[in-house]
C-alpha cells in the first residue's frame, strides 16, 4: 500500500520498546519508520494518551518522564494527528453501533477514518477486517 496514509494502534507503538520480542519490535520499528519517512504516519491523541499509561504503569514504569517527554515530541513531529473533537467522539459512537466493537477501538477506527487514512495496523482488531474505507492490518500475524 505504498502511498496510502496508515494509523498505528498503540500495540504497535509498544512493541518498538518490547524486550521480549525482538521479531515485533523489529517489525514495528521498521512499519514506523518507512510510514513516517513518506509523510504517511497517523495518531490519535487517544494513542498517545495509552502510549504513555502502559510506559509509566506499575511499580518500574517502562520509560522515564523524561524519556516519555522526549518521545512525545518525536511522535508529535513525525506523525500526522487525528485530535479528539466532538465530531470524531460523534463517528466513533456510529462506528461502536455500526461494527459492534469497544467504545475505545471504535475511536481508533474513527480516527483512522479521520485520518484519511486506509490501513489501521492493529494488533486487537480483526485482521482484514474493513471498517468503512479502513482495512485493518495485524502485522504481526505469523511473528
Amino acid at each position: 500500500m505504498k502511498g496510502a496514509k496508515v494509523f498505528f494502534d498503540t500495540n504497535v507503538l509498544i512493541y518498538v520498546f518490547d524486550k521480549t520480542s525482538k521479531k515485533k519490535a523489529k517489525l514495528a520499528t521498521e512499519l514506523i519508520d518507512s510510514a513516517t519517512r513518506e509523510g504517511r504516519g497517523v495518531l490519535s491523541i487517544q494513542v498517545i494518551q495509552e502510549f504513555v499509561n502502559i510506559m509509566r504503569r506499575g511499580q518500574k514504569p517502562l520509560m522515564s518522564v523524561a524519556q516519555c517527554r522526549v518521545f512525545l515530541g518525536v511522535l508529535t513531529e513525525r506523525f500526522e494527528l487525528v485530535r479528539q473533537t466532538p465530531d470524531l467522539l460523534t463517528r466513533g459512537l456510529h462506528v461502536h453501533e455500526a461494527f459492534q466493537i469497544s467504545w475505545y477501538d471504535s475511536l481508533i477506527v474513527a480516527a483512522a477514518q479521520a485520518g484519511g487514512c486506509e490501513v489501521l495496523y492493529s494488533e486487537d482488531l480483526s485482521h482484514g477486517q474493513a471498517y468503512g474505507s479502513v482495512r485493518v492490518l495485524n502485522p504481526f500475524v505469523g511473528v
